[in-house]
């Protein structure tokens, strides 16, 4: 395993650091005043390793040198130098007295840049940073949301509180990266099984009902899970109508499902076994109820999975625009079609381990 002595915040990590890193890393201003005295530039960068340099004052707010900062700062150390504003670096690795050192640069940045302010104290899981932020003028309200998600899939709890006490979109669910799909907070909460933090979500205003581009929603996630209590509990915070078979009958007409398969997934069975076929041995079927609506290229489909032998990222849908189904890798971003509904039935095993052996889009 590498290891390093000298670890300068989210930066980076060093064996060998030259003595003026040392001195800011260690919190010796005395020798740091001393190598200053000696000739050091105060302004200019510092070696760490052989491909990254960093000003001295860059190093001070990594390391969360307070007083140090502060002695850079009086002593000519030009902010504006730095790689990138010194407020996300304290925002990700500070002290609350560190980032008001630099709030002022906020005055500057956009609308990006600002939730990158909250998504760097998300990533340096620093809750007290936020009331910080928050009294200066950069709402986590308007800024926030993106943090407080990944914040609920990570389970920091305690950043999650703050950011829910002062105000944040608990119902944000723009595509990013790292949630390509539009989730809400509340699905990322009940995808990791968290019924605490789903319920705490809840009873601060989180909306259940809206679904991410894939139709998934905090209660199929539940049913996914097999968490019957919290499955339980969304059931009653969704619209009585999403589960009564008549009206589901009624919204799904337009799917033209065949009638063997609609008669499947309302009297079963729902959970198939098919040992010897491959890595996939199981499929478990959502109920006809619980079947998931979504939009695929702007072509309507039905996803019918309720879980796939814990391969997540795998659908099985229903494409009423040529009566077949349709294979999906969430991952990989692709959708194919596989088979009618009948050719399925007939070796359900073949057919789902040919869609991790990459056969269907050679």
């Amino acid at each position: 395993m590498y290891r390093v002595r000298y670890q300068i915040g989210s930066l980076g990590g060093w064996m060998e650091v030259p003595q003026a890193a040392q001195a800011i890393y260690h919190g010796d201003l005395p020798a740091l005043q001393a190598l200053h005295q000696a000739g050091l530039d105060l302004n200019e960068a510092l070696p760490l390793g052989s491909f990254s340099t960093a000003l001295p004052l860059e190093v001070a707010v990594y390391c969360n040198q307070l007083e140090i900062t502060r002695w850079l700062l009086d002593h000519g150390a030009q902010p504006q130098s730095a790689a990138q504003p010194l407020l996300l670096a304290a925002a990700r690795n500070g002290s609350p007295e560190l980032v008001r050192l630099f709030l002022w640069q906020a005055g500057a940045m956009d609308s990006s840049q600002r939730e990158r302010l909250y998504e760097e104290i998300q990533a340096g899981d620093l809750p007290d940073n936020v009331q910080v932020l928050d009294q200066a003028g950069i709402p986590v309200a308007r800024y926030g949301g993106a943090a407080f998600r990944a914040a609920v899939a990570n389970g920091q709890m305690d950043l999650v509180q703050v950011m829910i006490q002062r105000g944040v979109d608990l119902n944000h669910h723009r595509p990013a990266p790292e949630f390509p799909f539009g989730s809400t907070p509340v699905i990322e909460a009940a995808r990791y099984d968290d019924f605490p933090l789903v319920q705490l979500l809840v009873e601060h205003g989180a909306d259940v009902t809206i679904p991410d581009q894939y139709g998934e929603r905090p209660y199929i996630l539940a049913v996914q899970n097999q968490n019957q209590e919290m499955a339980a509990y969304l059931k009653a915070l969704e619209p009585a109508a999403w589960h009564d078979q008549q009206e589901r009958e009624r919204q799904l007409r337009p799917y033209c499902l065949p009638e063997s398969m609609a008669q499947q997934l309302k009297d079963g069975p729902l959970y198939l076994e098919f040992p010897g076929f491959g890595p996939i041995q199981w499929a478990r079927f959502h109920t006809y109820t619980d079947l998931q609506e979504f939009l695929w290229q702007g072509q309507p489909f039905l996803s019918l999975l309720a879980d796939l032998d814990g391969y997540g990222n795998l659908l099985l849908a229903w494409n009423p625009g040529d009566h077949q189904l349709w294979y999906g890798d969430i991952e990989e971003g692709v959708f194919y079609p596989l088979a009618t509904w009948e050719s399925f039935l007939t070796q359900p095993g073949v057919y789902f381990n040919r869609l991790v052996t990459d056969e269907l889009g050679a």
